[in-house]
């Protein structure tokens, strides 16, 4: 199975004229209310990259320029994952703000955490600012997570056998980590990483390898990227 083929088949969200005019509006909104903001990072989950294009004629109506990046892994131009949000972070220092088209709060809240940018999301033909409050949340729960890593003996190691997910070889390279400086380490390995199930385990604490944005709301879980600079 080693040579097997993997096959990504998209399920873009097909917009009706109506949504798509709520897209507008939306922009056009966002551009008055926001007369300070002349450049704008791009970006879209996959189910929206189908908008950017009535997003970009509406922001350059309302003199804005519209700046777009292309991500580690993403497949397309402006699209960001839970895992590759560098579509935006790239462009970070060229932009004064962030547009982000995607449903729900995941993606923003993960590219607000990383950007001292302001984050705006349009969804269901609304923008909306990520609050200050918002971000503060999620820091406070990194911050937390980073805290009890660093007074846990027991840790377990998450590694997934997902396509682009697997970093086998990093986890591995955790665990001897952690084993010199004193620590118990056990490598957990599945396909789809369920939080909830974690804590039919004694560890006091996990370090993922899989996808970064599954530690996003939990205080038991850190990304190695976190906790690294301890171990230099």
């Amino acid at each position: 199975m080693k040579n097997a083929k993997v096959l990504f088949i998209e399920a873009r969200k097909q917009f009706s004229q109506e949504e798509v005019e709520q897209a507008r509006w939306a922009v056009e909104n966002f551009a008055r209310n926001n007369p300070k903001i002349k450049k704008v990072g791009l970006a879209a989950s996959l189910q929206y990259l189908g908008l950017l294009p009535a997003i970009k004629e509406e922001l350059k109506k309302a003199k804005i320029e519209a700046v777009t990046g292309k991500g580690a892994i993403a497949k397309h131009e402006a699209q960001i994952l839970g895992c590759d949000i560098n579509a935006a972070k790239n462009i970070e220092k060229k932009v004064q703000a962030f547009l982000l088209a995607s449903n729900g709060k995941f993606h923003a809240l993960q590219l607000a955490n990383s950007t001292s940018k302001p984050v705006f999301i349009l969804s269901g033909g609304i923008i909306a600012e990520i609050s200050r409050e918002e971000i503060e949340s999620v820091r406070k729960k990194r911050l937390g997570a980073v805290k009890r890593f660093l007074s846990s003996n027991k840790i377990g190691i998450i590694a997934s056998t997902k396509h682009g997910q697997n970093n086998m070889k990093e986890a591995l390279k955790i665990k001897g980590i952690l084993e010199k400086q004193g620590k118990k380490a056990v490598i957990f390995i599945g396909d789809t990483i369920n939080i909830s199930e974690l804590e039919n385990f004694s560890c006091e604490s996990w370090i993922n390898t899989a996808c970064p944005a599954i530690t996003l709301d939990s205080t038991k879980i850190v990304n190695w990227s976190e906790i690294e600079k301890f171990f230099r």
